[in-house]
Parts: structure tokens; sequence; C-alpha cells
């Protein structure tokens, strides 16, 4: 059921993850850490580097990785550990990714 703005009520199994699976919602959370919290020293910076841009597929700009690089290094994580059909593995089954339950007349003028 809608609530007063038209909006349907939040997916339960995907709540506060915008649509994406729990796996891919918590693996893309740990590389965020890594990908935006890179050491600002030198010290160790290259191998942090190293990893996200293979993991990216390509490197930092001057403000680090965006929101792009973190769902390409998601996406690639997955491949490599043999999930062969991506879109479904990292889409909440139950909203199909919108995030919302229920359909469209249920929605309010």
């Amino acid at each position: 059921m809608a609530d007063e703005t038209g909006k349907l009520e939040p997916c339960p199994d995907c709540l506060n993850s915008e649509g994406y699976s729990p796996a891919a919602y918590w693996i893309g959370k740990r590389l965020q850490d890594l990908m935006w919290n890179m050491p600002s020293r030198e010290q160790g910076r290259a191998d942090y580097e190293r990893i996200t841009t293979f993991l990216a597929g390509r490197a930092p700009d001057s403000w680090g990785h965006d929101e792009i690089d973190l769902r390409a290094a998601t996406r690639k994580l997955a491949q490599l550990a043999g999930v062969t059909d991506i879109r479904a593995w990292e889409t909440c089954a139950t909203c199909d990714g919108s995030g919302e339950v229920g359909n469209e007349s249920q929605r309010t003028s």
C-alpha cells in the first residue's frame, strides 16, 4: 500500500540497500571502505590503488574512486567468484531492484 506521497512500502528484504541483494550490498559496503578510505600517505597507498584499479577497471582520479568505480568493482569481484548472472546476483529478488513492494495501481494520484 502506498503512503500519502504515493511511495510504496519499502522492500523488507533490501531495506536501506537501494534495491541491491543482501550479498551485493554487503560486499559493496566493504569495497566502499577499501576504495574511499585509502591511506593518504605514500606508505601502502600504491598497494591499495593497484587492487582497487584492478577491480574498478580504472585508476582513481584526484578525488579517488567514485560510485561508478564501486559498482564496477563489486561486479568484478562477483565475476571472479564465478557468478555468471551478475544482474540477478546484485538485484533484490523481492522487489526486482526497485526498493519498494506493491504495484503501480496502489500508488496514490
